[in-house]
């Protein structure tokens, strides 16, 4: 997995908005349906950053991502 910043792009409240993502979290989300609704679970990894980290993705009731036990 190549090294750099990575994205989720999402589309909410008719905005674009890019969520950080590990480089090792890329290939699980290949799965993800173009266009479908997604569950989005985020948070900064340091208090008060306005980056925000993806760590739980959910579509239709399918698990994608579950990293809640990195956040420890």
């Amino acid at each position: 997995v190549s090294a750099g910043r990575h994205y989720l792009w999402m589309e909410a409240d008719g905005k674009s908005r890019g969520v950080r993502i590990q480089p090792e979290q890329v290939s699980a989300l290949q799965s993800l349906e173009r266009g479908g609704q997604i569950e989005i679970k985020m948070a900064p990894s340091v208090e008060g950053s306005t980056t925000y980290w993806v760590w739980h993705v959910e579509q239709d009731g399918r698990v994608i991502i579950d990293a809640e036990n990195a956040l420890r």
